[in-house]
């Protein structure tokens, strides 16, 4: 085994790491208590959302941010916005609604590849669904619905800590004091209506943790969400229906002028 250690990171601007190990390890063994798998969860979980932006990374400047590098920054922000914003004026009333529906289908079929006891495995078939849909989708969208998943696992879990089943040690015995010692068929789920998990997906967006607590309201929602329901509804209607029935309109226009002077020209020709 060798190890290097750079005891000067900054001289390399942090570009080469602290200590570099190489050699062959046969076995490894951890021992990890809930608390710190627990940790490890969250920090592969905020890995995922620093991933989620390397969509950004690939034109963004090479050297160093300085008051003389700062206007390549600039034109980098604000393309990526100008991006984003002309990504979502091609939005169409067909796509919206089929994004909402995939990512309903989705989360419900990821969520059986999760360690939740009381849904059953995820089959062959549904397998090929969830491949197609992660198809569909860019990586951001994928990364948005399976953190939806897990956020939804895990309040219906009552915080307990999310895995995939493919992930869960085979001396599962071990970590049965983390789930309260019950048995797989004595766990269940915490109910959630359909307006709080609407609510629940809005917070993952946000990029707000997601923690389970017993001693909210179930019934009362903030009153900032039902703003925003509202404000949705508005928004749909003017950005999304609106300029649907208005092209409807003018299609159905064209084509009935379109025809009248067809008429006229074949009785003129007559």
């Amino acid at each position: 085994m060798f190890l290097t250690l750079n005891k000067d990171v900054a001289k390399d601007l942090y570009q080469k790491p602290q200590v570099h190990i190489k050699g062959i390890i046969g076995d490894l063994s951890l021992t990890l208590g809930q608390d710190q798998f627990r940790d490890l969860l969250s920090i592969l979980s905020n890995i995922s959302i620093a991933e989620s932006y390397g969509k950004y990374l690939a034109c963004k400047p090479q050297e160093s941010l300085t008051p003389k590098t700062a206007k390549p920054y600039w034109h980098w922000a604000i393309g990526c916005v100008v991006r984003d914003v002309a990504k979502k004026r091609k939005l169409h009333w067909n796509k919206f609604n089929s994004f909402f529906q995939d990512r309903k289908r989705y989360i419900e079929l990821y969520c059986q590849k999760l360690n939740a006891p009381w849904l059953s495995d995820l089959g062959k078939k549904d397998s090929q669904e969830l491949n197609d849909l992660e198809d569909k989708y860019d990586y951001n969208d994928v990364v948005y619905f399976r953190n939806c998943a897990v956020a939804l696992t895990r309040k219906q879990f009552r915080n307990q800590p999310v895995i995939l089943r493919s992930e869960i040690p085979k001396q599962s015995n071990r970590f049965s004091r983390w789930f309260g010692g019950k048995k797989k068929e004595d766990i269940k789920p915490v109910s959630l209506t359909d307006t709080e998990v609407a609510y629940l997906f809005l917070r993952v967006g946000s990029g707000e943790e997601i923690v389970y607590d017993e001693t909210e309201s179930k019934e009362k929602l903030p009153l900032d969400f039902n703003q925003i329901q509202v404000c949705f509804f508005f928004f749909f209607v003017l950005v999304v229906a609106v300029p649907f029935l208005i092209d409807k309109k003018k299609q159905k226009k064209n084509s009935y002028f379109t025809d009248k002077k067809k008429k006229k020209k074949k009785m003129s020709q007559k």
